[in-house]
């Protein structure tokens, strides 16, 4: 039986929906209120035909005061989850020092990464079309535009997207 080993990091500003991802994707409870993570692993299964992908899933902390810990997540990634959140126009601002972060990490940095705009069925998103296609043009990223707890079809698709690309890599 084929198996292989991969890390992905999941990186954005805290209430962006990572863990939520993360736990939709593992079919896990979510909590009713936010809890700021540290430095969590997760890991996942990715069948793809008759191959199996293991997946290591770091949840980085979303706050500014832990980003040196995102660079040390990042040298031992072979993917990154970029995300934000669609009603939260601070969280796709900083979306660029999340990148300066991969630069400092990873001379040369070139990693896959995919963004994920978290999207809320009772909000109209504040972050525009425009300013997300072009943030995505300059990083070379394809952009996913989902509800993190509700949408595990789509978090699939996004994570089997970044799959593709480490694929490519190695």
């Amino acid at each position: 039986m084929f198996q292989r080993n991969l890390t992905i990091t999941c990186c954005g500003d805290g209430e962006t929906g990572k863990t939520a991802f993360i736990k939709t994707l593992l079919h896990q409870k979510h909590d009713q209120f936010h809890i700021s993570t540290l430095d969590e692993e997760y890991f996942y299964d990715l069948v793809m035909g008759s191959k199996t992908y293991k997946l290591k899933i770091l949840d980085s902390p979303g706050n500014q005061e832990y980003r040196g810990m995102i660079e040390y997540d990042v040298k031992d990634s072979d993917g990154i989850i970029l995300f934000f959140d669609t009603t939260i126009g601070p969280s796709f601002v900083d979306l660029e020092e999340y990148y300066e972060c991969f630069d400092r990490a990873v001379m040369g940095f070139d990693l896959p990464v995919i963004l994920v705009g978290n999207l809320h069925e009772d909000k109209q998103p504040s972050v525009r079309q425009e300013m997300i296609d072009e943030f995505c043009k300059k990083h070379s990223c394809e952009y996913f535009p989902l509800n993190c707890v509700k949408d595990e079809q789509k978090c699939i698709e996004a994570l089997t997207e970044l799959y593709k690309k480490m694929d490519k890599l190695n």
